[in-house]
């Protein structure tokens, strides 16, 4: 006998599914198509010259042309070809990179439409296919109290894509972040020297021991998700500000010139202070304000880090 009520519901789940799974692609899509382009015309120099690899590798020997370093003479080629050579050299690259993103509440408050979060995937886009234009490896953590996925880094233009589908299917928002647990993680999985991209806010710095430990033997930049609600209170009378990730609220009257300039000079001070600790810890630092142009502030971090 058919139960028309179960399967109805049943097909209209599955339907809701396939156009939830539909919009998912799409946007994996979207982030693809705008990654690449940038990826191949913007960032893809700076990139490769910010990281390097661990060695060079031989490639082939060729004629000499006059400007070129003598100290590769290849004296074996130019003793039988009666004129000088050279021995050409490639990088070796094969770089590891991983992008450990923030999954606590937080992440979804901002005046951004999609949240921190929205902007996380677009960098996690941009980045993960950075990685596949220069034929690095890319992985993804996940985390907010715990440590919720992570996914070993891979090749490929396949395993990019999963990557930012992680992320914009993420759904595990907790109430708390622990970066602690984050680092150790990576701290204990990664066995060689990775470039670890930290995607936050960075609201809780009590206990950065595991991100100092971590920076010792990996090279790790901090993405800090940031928005003009950080340190701008907007003027709408009485508001009740409760946070999401400690429980507390309080009461703030947005009209007061005095708690809007406390307000702001709270959030400029906790600013300094984190920065003052990421320095300490030798963890690179790059402020991406969420509501404007993300690609900018990594592009002058590739751009000052190539120079040094």
């Amino acid at each position: 006998m058919l139960n028309w009520r179960k399967d109805h519901v049943e097909t209209f789940l599955d339907d809701s599914d396939q156009v939830l799974e539909s919009s998912l692609r799409t946007q994996v899509k979207q982030l693809e198509l705008r990654s690449r382009d940038l990826a191949t015309s913007t960032l893809r120099g700076d990139y490769k010259a910010s990281f390097h690899g661990s060695g060079v590798e031989f490639a082939e020997s060729r004629e000499y042309v006059l400007g070129d370093d003598t100290r590769f003479i290849d004296w074996n080629v130019t003793a039988r070809m009666d004129s000088p050579w050279i021995k050409r050299y490639v990088e070796e690259r094969d770089l590891t990179i991983i992008l450990a993103v923030d999954t606590s509440a937080s992440q979804l408050v901002s005046r951004r439409k999609n949240g921190r979060i929205g902007a996380a995937a677009e960098l996690v886009s941009l980045i993960s296919f950075l990685a596949v234009e220069n034929h690095d490896r890319v992985g993804l953590m996940l985390f907010g109290k715990e440590v919720n996925e992570f996914i070993k880094p891979q090749h490929g233009e396949k395993h990019a894509r999963r990557l930012v589908k992680a992320v914009l299917d993420q759904k595990n928002f907790t109430l708390e972040t622990n970066i602690r647990k984050a680092c150790d993680r990576l701290t204990n999985v990664l066995r060689k020297k990775s470039i670890i991209f930290l995607l936050s806010d960075f609201t809780n710095l009590e206990d950065l021991g595991s991100l100092y430990r971590m920076a010792k033997y990996h090279d790790v930049i901090a993405l800090i998700l940031t928005d003009p609600i950080d340190s701008e209170l907007p003027k709408v009378g009485l508001v009740q500000i409760q946070s999401i990730e400690e429980g507390y609220s309080v009461i703030l009257d947005t009209t007061d010139p005095t708690v809007r300039e406390n307000y702001r000079l709270r959030s400029e001070g906790f600013s300094h202070l984190r920065s003052q600790k990421l320095a300490l810890a030798n963890v690179g630092e790059v402020e991406i304000d969420v509501t404007q142009d993300l690609l900018s502030p990594l592009s002058n971090y590739f751009k000052r880090r190539s120079a040094r």
